[in-house]
């Protein structure tokens, strides 16, 4: 809504139809505008969006669509959301290390912002933590979803859905 761009690198098996699912609280147009999905679909394969399990062809088809992204909104940080567990998975971890160094560099130099998700499985959590400014967890805890962040250091959050915002979470300290 404020004129950045994004590009989402999801999980395996997640499209760019999931997306206003995903976000209920953008429209369709906003989503078509702001949102570049770079998936592992091969349905969307003829339509130059889709990763083909090739790393050096994929990190080029990243790149670029980065480069499109930061030309229809220069002077705008691009954000840009990506799976670590899919990519480890489709790559192998021991593959996309060098690349992983390469593209932090590149996003800092560039100052864009990157959300690399990632489950507690993933080999290179060590070194995506290093490279990270902020560490943000979120756990289950008997039953109920906590977030904190141990990258500038925090205590827990209970998070809990806001009755009065349509698809809000809120957060309450736990003390």
């Amino acid at each position: 809504n404020t004129g950045h761009g994004v590009l989402y690198i999801p999980f395996v098996g997640v499209s760019r139809t999931d997306l206003s699912e995903m976000l209920p609280n953008l429209s369709d147009q906003t989503i078509e505008r702001a949102i570049t999905v770079l998936s592992y679909d091969s349905s969307e394969a003829k339509k130059g969006s889709s990763l083909q399990g090739d790393i050096q062809f994929d990190m080029q088809l990243i790149n670029s669509k980065l480069d499109e992204i930061q030309k229809r909104n220069p002077n705008k940080a691009v954000l840009i959301l990506q799976a670590q567990d899919a990519f480890e998975g489709l790559y192998g971890a021991d593959t996309i290390s060098k690349d992983l160094t390469e593209s932090v560099a590149e996003l800092k130099r560039k100052g864009n912002i990157r959300v690399q998700i990632a489950s507690p499985n993933v080999k290179l959590l060590a070194e995506l933590r290093a490279f990270s400014d902020s560490d943000m967890r979120l756990e289950m805890i008997h039953g109920t979803p906590v977030l904190s962040t141990a990258k500038p250091l925090s205590v827990l959050h209970g998070v809990v859905r806001d009755p009065e915002a349509s698809g809000k979470l809120g957060l309450i300290p736990i003390v």
